[in-house]
């Protein structure tokens, strides 16, 4: 079975958050979360500052590979919890939460997006039981 890309539409919905990378957050950016029709996240762009080119190359590549996947229906939580948590050098703290990658941080950015903005992080007890009282 092969599944269909839902396409973002020519005109969207964005959040757009700031982001501040390494020790002492000498590289600052956004990410930017672009939403389907449905509410959903359809694209994650991430755009940093003063950074090398390898880097901001390899970053941008993380978020088209990240907007395809959500594009083709893989959900936000698969790629928030396999991408959360990579470690790799530098590790830092922002705003006295550690963070062991750049993914790491980039990915629970998302994630807060994610949670702020749509129901991605909702517990499915809520959505049926207000599903059930539409009905009552």
């Amino acid at each position: 079975m092969q599944s269909k890309r839902v396409r973002m539409p020519e005109e969207r919905e964005s959040y757009t958050r700031h982001i501040e990378l390494g020790k002492d957050g000498e590289h600052s950016g956004y990410i930017t979360v672009g939403m389907l029709p449905n509410g959903k996240p359809g694209e994650l762009f991430i755009k940093v500052a003063k950074m090398g080119t390898m880097e901001r190359g390899l970053l941008d590549g993380i978020g088209v590979l990240s907007s395809l996947c959500l594009q083709y229906g893989v959900p936000p939580e698969v790629l928030i919890e396999k991408m959360a948590g990579t470690c790799f050098e530098p590790d830092f703290w922002m705003n006295g939460r550690h963070y062991c990658s750049v993914l790491d941080y980039i990915f629970r950015s998302f994630e807060d997006v994610c949670k702020k903005h749509t129901a991605v992080a909702q517990p499915h007890g809520i959505q049926e039981l207000v599903a059930v009282s539409a009905t009552a």
